[in-house]
Formats: C-alpha cells, structure tokens, sequence
C-alpha cells in the first residue's frame, strides 16, 4: 500500500520533515550557552571572591575555563540564567583584563571579561542611591558595583585634601557590559564639582583636584530609561599614572627605542615599566608630570 497516493502531498511531507529538521538545527545552535555579565567584574591576585555570572543555557554547567590559566573556579550552583561560582585569582596574575568560558553539555559559551587589579576591591552595597545613605570608602579603590534595577543610584562617600589629584574611572563598557552610566563628584553642601560621561565608549572618566579639605561624594546614575539585571560597573579612584599614548607607537624586533610616554600623574621617580607581553623590558629615565622619557 503506497502511503501517500497522491504526489501532492508527499511533496508536502517532505517539506513537513525538512521545515522539522531545519527547526531543530537552528534550536541546538540557539541552546549553546551564553554569557551577558558577570559580578564582580575583577578582583586582585590572590584574592578567592564569589560571582554570579548572567546569561542563557548556564543549567548542567562543568567547568569555566580560563584560557590563560591566570584563575580557577569552582561551581556552586545554577540555573538556566545563573550560576554562582567561586573564583580563585593566581597570586601572580597579570594585571588587566583576561577572559573565561562556560561549558555545558550543549557546548561552550562566548568569552567574557575578568578584570585583575592592584588596589583594594570594595563591593557595593545597598542601599546607597541617597546622599544620607551613601557608602562611605577609603581612598584608593576599586568598587565593584550595579545599577541593576529602576530608580537606582549609587552614591560613595570620601574625604580628600586640598590639592589632591585623583583619577575617577568608571569601566563598564570596556568590560563588555552594556550599562551607560554618568558621574557626578559633589560636594558636602550638595554642590555639583564636576561630570563624566561617553569618554571611553559610554565609559565617565575624569581627573580633578579637589579645592579644600573635606568630605566628597560620587554619584553613579545610570543614562537608560530602564535598567537591566545585568548591568554592572568597575569604579577605580587612583592617583596611579594613566597613560594616553606613547610615541613612537611601535618598534621592530630586537630594537632599542627612546620613547615618549603621555598622559598624567607620570611624577614618581620610582616609577618602573611594567609589560602585559613577553619579550619587552625597559626602564623609566625621567618623570615630567604630563611626560616621561623611557627606554624600551
């Protein structure tokens, strides 16, 4: 007996099964897990913090893998749009950002990044979205924070002298995260000093000198209509030197260059040159404040 008579609808059938199969083609590629934002987004070396890495897929997670090797983890439970883990920083982790995979069954994730740094690390804390709730922090440091629901600010709380130079940086969409926050330093009486936003991608960043001794606050309010549960940010104040280019921008192998660093802060006589990369080494001549003279 022939199944299907009719040359009509075995044509039909057969389109069934391959708009079936198609289907389930692109729904296994859909399934492999993916990753939107990770709290916090760094920690220093040596340092062991809990996370909570955002995402899609995340449920049976194995392993994170570090391509790097410059950290370890540890799963401690999830489902299908989180996971919590342990993360466990090399004690001689290189300084900046690295990168990590999460791997199920269905397959392995996209990258996401992890941030390695020197100074304290200080986790935000609700609630601080007014003034009189703002958290109080020792200077330098990096906070890692979220702007993660409506109608939330976050407000930290300083003391700085007259004539100090502090860097303000916030990194969000350098970490690969999608909040637009805004940065307003104010001081004691509510008095607006200064504001960052957009400087680095939608990353605020500033650099001011404070006009009295005194207590300071800084104020992170997101740009977006809507917040989002992923949205999370690195806050560094540092007097640490920032560099904004160096000329000559490259060298060839085996050569010796006299270089030219610019940017700020760039005063400290013990001042050393540290690369993220085998195979350089060099040594600081001069410091100039907006300059210095190196030999690479």
């Amino acid at each position: 007996m022939t199944l299907y008579p009719n040359a009509k609808l075995r044509k039909h059938a057969l389109a069934l099964v391959l708009s079936v199969s198609a289907a389930a083609g692109a729904d296994v590629r859909h399934r492999l897990p993916a990753v939107s934002s990770v709290f916090p987004q760094g920690s220093r070396p040596g340092a062991t913090v809990k996370a909570e890495i955002l995402g899609e897929y995340l449920d049976r997670a194995q392993t994170v893998v570090f391509p790097d090797g410059f950290a370890s983890a540890k799963i401690l439970g999830g489902t299908y749009t989180r996971l919590a883990l342990e993360i466990a920083v090399n004690a001689d982790a290189a300084l900046g950002p690295h990168y990590f995979r999460v791997v199920t069954p269905r397959g392995a994730s996209n990258l996401l990044l992890f941030r390695v740094g020197d100074q304290p690390h200080v986790d935000e804390r609700e609630p601080n979205s007014f003034v009189e709730d703002a958290q109080e922090i020792s200077l330098p440091a990096t906070v890692n924070g979220r702007l993660n629901v409506d109608g939330d600010f976050d407000f930290f709380k300083f003391r700085a002298k007259k004539g100090e130079s502090w860097i303000f940086d916030v990194r969000s969409a350098r970490n690969g995260n999608g909040l637009d926050p805004a940065l307003i330093l104010i001081d004691s009486r509510g008095r607006k000093m200064a504001h960052s936003e957009d400087v680095f991608i939608w990353d605020p960043f500033l650099i001011y000198t404070f006009p009295a001794d005194g207590e300071y606050f800084a104020v992170l309010q997101p740009t977006h209509n809507r917040n989002d549960a992923t949205f999370a940010y690195q806050f560094d104040i540092r007097k640490a030197p920032q560099l904004e280019t160096v000329s000559p921008i490259a060298m060839r192998p085996g050569e010796t260059v006299d270089a030219t660093l610019y940017g700020v802060g760039l005063s400290d006589s013990s001042s050393r040159l540290w690369f993220n990369a085998e195979g350089f080494k060099g040594d600081v001549r001069e410091m100039r404040g907006s300059t210095a003279a190196v030999r690479i």
